[in-house]
């Protein structure tokens, strides 16, 4: 862990013990597909794993190293359609990933909105509403933003509390532009664990902070990674806000979806959908409920259970795990319900899942932990 990255070197940075600690965390984590090798973490050996952490290391000392190219996966999404990713293989995600270690207490203490969850920025968006009663929320999304995020001023802006640190400057280079170097003009390979460290940097220094200027404030506070929602007054200054937002992202050539699902968080018909919830504000607090997407994508979850080794317990997994996000939404009155849909949907896939009992306390468990988070944080206030 490196609290100031000038004084990061190549030497102390690239050992096998390092990238070793890095391999296991990867491989918990999950991310198991396989890159243009077709190696995934199960097919190494002790000895091969071995072998490779230290050649990784060998060429980052001697500046050599220089990532593989990247394979192109179709990850299905809950509509029907598909989302490209571009997968790194297991050595340049391990190589990725160690260097997210290094850097990651330094990234979150710079850069106010990386690493906090979608429960914790809906529990400070309550506290804003409730302090400031600003009911009116403005959403979109950036289109493509990893793709689009052009890769200099991306790099530029992640280095820029450190770029005569010449030995870091280099690694991030290489780990950003990958394989094509000095060819790769635009976006950011999503795959790679450094990536939305490095994006957010750039929407950090290069949208936030010049929106914030524009307007004396922070209009986008609540900003998660590409997802743009806004807390304003009325709905022409979100309207404003929104499209002063479009204006600096074209500048460097990105754009907003212009899909505004704008709208008075008061309204008992608002409908619109941010970070997998509809947001309502009643009796003084945010309320939830949870929107027909989250019930496609736990049906593909489902789906692609049945194409996993050990399709039941995947399945199990699946359940608990969405039950798990939605801790916000699943209030006593509604539990009940969602629990018979969630064991109908996995039924639909020939899936038998644990008694509902079961499955209510994993929901009851998640609501607890959402208060819990929401009394902190508007203790915190």
């Amino acid at each position: 862990m490196c609290q100031d990255p000038r004084q990061f070197r190549l030497s102390r940075f690239a050992t096998f013990t390092h990238l070793l600690a890095a391999w296991e965390k990867l491989r918990l984590e999950g991310g198991q597909g396989s890159g243009v090798d077709g190696l995934t973490f199960r097919d190494f050996s002790k000895g091969e794993r071995n072998e490779a952490l230290r050649a990784a290391a060998y060429s980052i000392n001697r500046r050599t190293y220089r990532p593989q190219p990247l394979r192109v996966a179709r990850v299905p999404k809950g509509n029907g359609s598909f989302r490209e990713l571009l997968l790194q293989t297991v050595i340049d995600r391990v190589v990725a990933k160690a260097l997210l270690m290094t850097l990651n207490q330094w990234v979150q203490q710079i850069f106010p909105n990386y690493g906090r969850d979608v429960w914790r920025t809906y529990a400070q968006m309550e506290n804003h509403v409730r302090r400031h009663q600003t009911y009116w929320l403005a959403i979109d999304d950036i289109r493509n933003c990893y793709p689009s995020v052009p890769t200099t001023p991306a790099i530029e802006a992640f280095c820029r509390d450190f770029y005569h640190a010449d030995d870091l400057v280099w690694l991030v280079i290489q780990i950003i532009r990958g394989h094509d170097g000095c060819g790769k003009q635009d976006g950011v390979d999503q795959g790679s664990p450094l990536a939305p460290s490095v994006v957010e940097a750039f929407l950090y220094r290069n949208l936030d902070v010049v929106l914030g200027a524009q307007y004396l404030g922070d209009p986008l506070r609540f900003r998660y990674y590409d997802n743009l929602p806004i807390l304003a007054n009325s709905e022409s200054e979100g309207s404003r806000l929104l499209h002063a937002t479009g204006e600096i992202l074209e500048r460097h050539g990105m754009s907003l979806k212009g899909e505004d699902v704008s709208g008075d968080l008061t309204d008992p018909q608002y409908s619109g959908v941010l970070l997998g919830f509809t947001p309502h504000w009643r009796d003084g607090q945010m309320r939830f409920t949870i929107p027909e997407t989250a019930f496609e994508d736990l049906n593909a979850g489902f789906q692609r259970a049945n194409e996993m080794c050990n399709s039941r317990l995947t399945a199990e997994y699946i359940a608990h795990g969405w039950l798990q996000a939605h801790g916000p939404a699943l209030t006593k009155t509604v539990l009940p319900s969602i629990v018979d849909r969630v064991i109908s949907s996995a039924s639909q896939y020939g899936f038998r899942l644990p008694l509902a009992q079961q499955l209510a306390e994993t929901g009851k468990l998640a609501r607890q932990r959402w208060l819990g988070l929401a009394n902190s944080e508007r203790s915190r206030a």
